[in-house]
């Protein structure tokens, strides 16, 4: 499990030290961190809410063990989750040298399927692992998998940001609505319960995005966007 180190703040500043922001987003920051007590290496560090916006915090202690016992080579290792001294929620996990399936996308454009084909397989063999657990990522987009250098050669898929992952057995949302709009499920938009097939739909949706260069359903705004796929077949 996790360490959570909210409860001992000293002891967190003495083990980590901040080496300059590697992304900016517009509600969220990923630093570039150096663990001291973990040799060379280097974790980045998400800022999820803060502490006092109970609404906005879903990631609670469950999933938090359980994500953090995810080894599989095509997850993104989680180490820590925890409260800062500013009241900020945050994530600690490895920190990867490469570029997330969007950016390659963007730079390269449409890719060959067989590649398409072979880092789908690799990121369906992640949550493979991840539903076994009870554990539903809820925001699987080409943004959240990182492609990098395989051990041997060549590349590897990487699932990150498991910041929205609900346990299973929690799946009625409420009629709560979270993910990103271009790549949810129909019973995201509604609302409904969710489950691996949710995930499932949005790696369909990826795999679209990477053969094709562009999503399947794209409206003037992001309640547009998610509603299209109820509104319309899928392309």
């Amino acid at each position: 499990m996790p360490g959570r180190v909210g409860d001992d703040e000293q002891r967190r500043d003495e083990r980590r030290r901040a080496d300059g922001v590697r992304e900016r987003g517009a509600a969220r920051a990923v630093d570039r961190v150096q663990i001291v007590d973990r040799e060379d290496d280097l974790l980045a560090v998400r800022a999820l809410a803060r502490a006092d916006d109970r609404p906005a915090e879903r990631f609670g202690d469950r999933e938090a063990e359980l994500v953090g016992r995810l080894s599989h080579p095509n997850t993104v290792r989680l180490f820590d989750v925890g409260e800062d001294a500013g009241g900020w929620l945050f994530m600690a996990f490895e920190l990867l040298d490469g570029q997330s399936i969007d950016k390659v996308i963007e730079r390269e454009g449409p890719m060959d399927p067989l590649r398409a084909g072979r880092l789908a397989l690799e990121v369906l063999a992640a949550l493979e692992e991840a539903h076994a657990m009870g554990v539903v990522h809820r925001d699987l987009k080409s943004h959240n998998v990182m492609l990098v250098r395989a051990p041997r050669g060549g590349e590897r898929a990487g699932i990150t940001d498991f910041g929205l992952a609900l346990h299973e057995d929690d799946g009625e949302a409420g009629g709560e609505v979270a993910g990103s709009p271009a790549y949810m499920a129909p019973e995201q938009v509604v609302g409904g319960r969710i489950s691996p097939a949710t995930d499932v739909y949005a790696l369909g949706v990826v795999m679209y995005e990477m053969v094709t260069g562009k999503l399947p359903f794209v409206g003037d705004s992001a309640i547009e966007t998610a509603q299209l796929r109820l509104d319309r077949p899928a392309p």
